[in-house]
């Protein structure tokens, strides 16, 4: 697998009690039956592959899971420099292929990159860790037929066709982000899914589906004379 940028169920604690009924027997020698001490499971850690000190408790997908457009799976995330370790749950809703022609009218487009092909994909993505994981890129990859993963491409603005691709400056636990990020696929290539792997080691947890299209190609303009 090859890298390019254009740019780039909850396991509570469990509680389990050995309860004895005792008779009252007057005049019995013989001793009560002590009660068993309650025990507390540890709550679920993260399995492996994900970085020490991921938030436990929770029902992580495992690397090398499988989900199609619509389903949802936890995954730990460790941002680049950060020291904490997040817990995101990601539903890639869909994704969608595009023109230049049509999403990109305001937009002057490298001469490069006029040959790739334009992919939009929308997401939604809960904080469920204790983290702050505010302004940071959605840490997901495209995935293409050729066996590439790319970075979402960047803007130097607003692209207000699909944004925002990254999270609010203030991301905290409970906080939901609709977030859009844009895949230029080289060679006019298909988009095939939507990859998390944070780590070249990590096993990919990948989001797949068909792709919708966005409109078709516009009409040329009329050309005017004088």
């Amino acid at each position: 697998m090859s890298w390019r940028g254009t740019r780039i169920a909850a396991a509570g604690a469990v509680v389990v009690l050995g309860l004895s009924t005792l008779a009252a027997c007057g005049g019995s020698d013989e001793k009560p039956t002590p009660t068993p001490a309650a025990t507390t499971s540890a709550p679920a850690a993260a399995p492996k592959g994900y970085p020490t000190g991921s938030p436990v408790g929770l029902d992580y997908a495992k690397p090398g899971d499988s989900f199609q457009l619509g389903e949802s799976g936890t995954v730990a995330w460790q941002p680049p420099k950060a020291t904490a370790v997040g817990a995101l749950r990601i539903s890639v809703s869909a994704i969608q292929r595009t023109t230049f022609a049509k999403s990109f009218r305001d937009w002057k487009v490298a001469d490069e990159v006029k040959g790739y092909a334009p992919y939009f994909v929308q997401a939604s993505v809960a904080n469920v860790g204790p983290t702050n994981l505010g302004a940071q890129t959605v840490p997901l990859y495209g995935e293409t037929s050729a066996d590439t993963l790319l970075e979402p491409s960047t803007f130097a603005t607003t692209f207000k066709p699909c944004t925002p691709s990254t999270f609010p400056q203030k991301f905290t636990t409970g906080q939901v982000a609709v977030v859009c990020m844009v895949y230029l696929v080289p060679d006019g290539g298909q988009l095939t899914g939507v990859t998390f792997r944070p780590t070249e080691g990590f096993t990919p947890i990948t989001w797949s589906g068909d792709a919708q299209t966005i409109g078709a190609e516009p009409t040329p303009s009329a050309t005017i004379t004088q």
